[in-house]
């Protein structure tokens, strides 16, 4: 009887797999899966502050001024003819804003490292907010990036554009 040499033996099918487990392990890390899921977020967080900015524009040009509102709720009450549903922030992220009757401000922090938590981000020590400010003494109506420790006011300036 002759036994053909032909085919892998066991060990070669495990130290296979197991290298690819490796280089597996490798790209998924590269990769940092976390941190895609909260650049999407982020850039949910910039449409919903766009949202809200193109609605007080709307109320603007229609009533003259902005709505009065002293926080996130109250100007989803003030807004309700211009947006269908005020925005909700998701896990982790906060929503707020102040409008008086000739300045507003909306914003929503931002999570990803491309803005927060390392030596790199536009914001490495503080928190970074999304923003959209626009009063009757300046403010472009444009929306723009901010770095502090405390929210951003209509008196915040930009700290980095997209």
């Amino acid at each position: 009887m002759r036994v053909l040499g032909r085919g892998f033996t066991l060990i070669e099918l495990l130290v296979t797999i197991g290298v690819l487990a490796v280089v597996a392990a490798g790209v998924i890390a590269a990769i940092d899966p976390l941190d895609k899921m909260r650049q999407a977020r982020d850039a949910g967080v910039q449409s919903d502050i766009s949202s809200v900015a193109t609605a007080l524009n709307t109320y603007a040009a229609s009533n003259g001024a902005f709505p009065v509102a002293a926080n996130w709720a109250a100007l989803g009450t003030g807004l309700a003819t211009e947006l269908s549903a005020m925005p909700v922030a998701g896990t982790g992220y906060t929503y707020g804003g102040v409008t008086s009757a000739t300045d507003a401000v909306v914003y929503g922090n931002l999570l990803s490292k491309k803005y927060t938590g390392t030596s790199t981000s536009k914001c490495p020590a503080v928190a970074a907010y999304w923003m959209w400010t626009k009063t009757s003494s300046g403010g472009s109506g444009d929306a723009c990036g901010f770095c502090g420790a405390a929210v951003p006011t209509s008196a915040s300036a930009c700290s980095f554009t997209p």
